[in-house]
């Protein structure tokens, strides 16, 4: 009977050394790679089944062809495919059964040709999903298409083994089976081609943990930045809250100099707690967005507009000369007085005016006495009849 001793043992020692590896990186993925069970097992079986071999050769094929079938239920699960696993199993094991009692009866030809063929039939069923997996797109595609190259490989060995046991069968010179150095050297051509299948599968799991790292990266920084709006942003005008608009006014103050020409606005919604009284706090929340799309429009590069508080918005512009200033001032005061309050609102009686105080952001004052400046003004507007702009030499009505 053909024993080749020095394979089984380097077989039973590379497929253990690269289970236990596996077994620790299921042991520690359990839930995130669900198809290390599946592999994991199957390095076991194959080390059981060279072990076997390596003790006795009639206890080794039922191991090699259940391994097989698990190592297909990993690939099925790592690509997402659903596997009715049950009846398979079945089938595999039943045809293991048989080719065990095959083996007892010491019909060797006759078991290592169901053997052969069985691998080949479990092999060219995974070459399929493996076929089939790396149609689509997918960032492991790569590493698929080696492992493709490899299960080819194993078939093709197993081929040729097959056609060695079909021509013993026929010729029925069973001598050839201790005999010939084809069933060594092939033995030993399908351990190297094992070893680099299931290394290609390690390079798929390495790859798989690093995809799902990036993803989870990506995923905290889209969060990240998704925080960082809330925070800054003001949730029923869109535009930036109060603390982001101090930020700015910070770092515009910080960089302003003699020569620079930097406006802070600020504007009020006239009578708005009659507004929510009388329509409903829905159209005041209507009417506040569409004053900050009206203000958003009069914004060029490098200005900011954000709501400050309550009804009141800021504004941080830079205009060529005071005549710039007014013009600007005076499209804002017009076109939220000329809107169509009406027809956005539905309400028949509903009219918008603002109230605008102006300050100039000058270099030597502090924030708190340039806002308390423009709080300043913009009473001054409130206080002489409202819908009108105040300022430094500043009177727009």
């Amino acid at each position: 009977m053909y024993t080749d001793y020095a394979n089984f043992y380097l077989g039973f020692i590379n497929q253990f050394v690269i289970a236990i590896f596996m077994t620790v990186l299921y042991l520690n993925n359990r839930k995130r790679l669900p198809s290390l069970r599946f592999w994991t097992i199957s390095l076991y079986l194959q080390s059981l089944g060279h072990l076997a071999a390596f003790l006795c050769f009639s206890f080794s094929p039922p191991f090699y062809i259940v391994a097989y079938y698990f190592f297909y239920m990993g690939l099925c699960t790592f690509i997402g495919k659903k596997v009715k696993s049950t009846p398979t199993i079945a089938i595999v094991l039943a045809i293991s059964v048989i080719n065990q009692l095959i083996y007892l009866n010491e019909l060797s030809a006759y078991a290592r040709f169901v053997h052969a063929l069985t691998v080949i039939a479990l092999l060219v069923i995974l070459l399929k999903e493996l076929r089939n997996a790396v149609k689509k797109p997918h960032w492991y595609n790569h590493t698929l298409n080696l492992t493709q190259i490899l299960v080819v490989v194993i078939i093709f060995i197993f081929m040729m083994r097959l056609f060695m046991f079909t021509r013993i069968l026929i010729t029925k010179n069973t001598f050839l089976l201790s005999t010939s150095f084809f069933f060594p050297l092939t033995h030993l051509l399908y351990l190297l081609a094992l070893l680099g299948l299931n290394l290609s599968i390690i390079f798929l799991l390495n790859e798989k943990m690093q995809f799902d790292f990036l993803t989870y990266a990506k995923e905290k920084k889209k969060v990240v930045e998704d925080l960082r709006i809330l925070a800054s942003k003001d949730f029923v005008t869109q535009l930036d809250n109060r603390y982001s608009m101090e930020d700015r006014f910070n770092k515009t103050l910080s960089s302003v100099t003699k020569e620079s020409s930097d406006y802070i606005l600020m504007v009020d919604v006239d009578h708005f707690k009659n507004i929510n009284d009388s329509f409903g706090h829905e159209t005041g929340d209507i009417v506040l967005y569409q004053i900050g799309v009206i203000l958003s429009r009069h914004i060029k590069k490098g200005e900011q507009v954000g709501r400050w508080g309550g009804d009141e918005f800021a504004l941080t512009i830079r205009c060529e000369d005071t005549d710039d200033l007014k013009d600007r001032i005076r499209s804002i005061i017009e076109e939220v007085r000329q809107f169509d309050w009406v027809e956005m609102s539905k309400e028949d009686s509903l009219s918008v005016t603002v109230s605008i105080g102006v300050c100039p952001i000058t270099k030597g004052f502090t924030r708190r006495e340039i806002l308390q400046k423009v709080d300043n003004y913009l009473y001054d507007a409130k206080m002489n009849g409202r819908n009108q702009a105040r300022g430094p030499s500043i009177t727009i009505i």
